[in-house]
């Protein structure tokens, strides 16, 4: 292998705007474990929901946000590494990345904004297409290879993967492409799924892309590191979830002059934790003591989300309050076990901590969650359409 391969960061699922995440937090993570290997890189794409929702310009969401995006331009204008943001799921994203591109002007109204500054290579996609990607250059010293992309962004206008399939094959044949290197991509294939549920539409397999790509795919979209044969996902840069438990992070490849790729898992060490207990006994004692063992093991910092399954409202009940009086910076959830669903005796009380998702209250997500109370409540429905978000948060910043 050459020593020289060409290097590239791929990152998914930020979610900027989820209100379970603390920005303050993720900004300090990417500045701790991502801009590292950036630095280092030749390119870097973001493969998808970049974005949680539509971001207000006045909510410190989109400041973090706005922050990440400038650093990354900082960087590819002193190291040289390349800029790439695919779009994912509409729902998330609303194409709120191609404000970016206003970033990346070097003029204004013909008049130069400043001739010294080194240009930023950036991009933003949102449609099947295909890009060969040259001049590439890290800290001063140029790379020769050259790199074909296919892009595959979410939320196309195709029931079935083979229908997406076909129109890269379609482009491929517009340009004279056979094969891509590099596939980024966001959506979903079979294999990281569980078994026996129903799939969604547009859903792709491995030997969908056996003709369209000699090299690797990298995904966005499911929230978890999976790889099989030339196919991983990024996995989510951090925990929103009690089902997304396990490492988070990023993707950081190696690309060599004869062709081989080394692909590796970078953690992100900072994401919160959301961690699940699920006591045994039956003895409020026991209980107790074997809550406080596993919160203590597993939250070093004594912070972040924890959920208890037990079958027993009343010792749910228990160490509702165990965690609310010992450990304030945990968020407690619980649930009933499948065992009983049916014959368990449920007051009000613990049917409420059965079904609710409790977030945190922060100064970056209170907008947000009194606008979606509004909306949701009953009683409120009616001035819930009357305001926008930009109006609670004119009232909020009144108070």
């Amino acid at each position: 292998m050459s020593d020289n391969p060409l290097k590239i960061t791929n990152i998914a699922d930020i979610h900027c705007g989820h209100p379970r995440i603390d920005h303050s937090q993720m900004y300090q993570n990417l500045c701790n474990y991502f801009y590292p290997k950036v630095i280092e890189s030749h390119i870097v794409f973001i493969a998808g929901d970049l974005c949680d929702t539509l971001l207000n310009m006045g909510s410190s969401h989109t400041t973090y946000l706005l922050r990440f995006i400038y650093d990354l331009m900082a960087i590819s204008k002193k190291y040289g590494t390349k800029i790439r943001i695919l779009q994912g799921t509409f729902s998330h994203d609303r194409n709120q990345a191609f404000a970016f591109e206003a970033f990346i002007q070097n003029k204004c109204n013909g008049f130069i904004v400043d001739e010294h500054d080194a240009p930023v290579d950036m991009k933003v996609i949102s449609k099947i297409s295909v890009e060969e990607i040259s001049g590439f250059i890290n800290n001063g010293v140029p790379h020769p290879d050259t790199l074909k992309v296919v892009y595959l962004p979410d939320s196309l206008p195709y029931k079935k993967g083979e229908e997406a399939v076909d129109k890269i094959k379609e482009i491929f044949q517009l340009v004279g492409w056979s094969k891509a290197d590099l596939l980024i991509g966001h959506g979903t294939f079979d294999f990281a799924l569980p078994i026996n549920i129903p799939l969604p539409p547009c859903t792709y397999t491995v030997e969908m892309f056996d003709d369209i790509v000699d090299g690797q795919i990298v995904m966005g979209h499911i929230h978890t590191h999976y790889r099989k044969q030339n196919v991983s996902y990024c996995s989510s840069f951090e925990r929103i979830a009690h089902n997304e438990e396990e490492a988070k992070g990023f993707l950081y490849l190696e690309r060599y002059k004869d062709r081989r790729w080394r692909i590796f898992f970078k953690e992100n060490k900072g994401a919160v934790l959301f961690k699940t207990i699920t006591p045994e006994s039956n003895d409020p004692d026991e209980v107790v003591a074997y809550f406080i063992n596993r919160v203590e093991a597993l939250f070093p910092d004594l912070m972040g989300y924890v959920r208890v399954v037990h079958h027993n409202p009343e010792i749910r009940s228990i160490l509702n309050k165990v965690c609310a009086t010992k450990y304030p910076k945990l968020i407690y959830t619980a649930k009933t076990t499948n065992i009983d669903k049916n014959t368990a005796l449920k007051t009000v009380d613990d049917y409420f901590q059965d079904t609710s998702d409790l977030i945190i209250p922060t100064k970056d997500n209170l907008n947000e969650l009194v606008y979606n109370h509004i909306k949701q409540h009953p009683a409120l429905s009616k001035l819930g359409q009357s305001l926008n978000m930009s109006d609670v948060s004119t009232i909020l910043d009144s108070l």
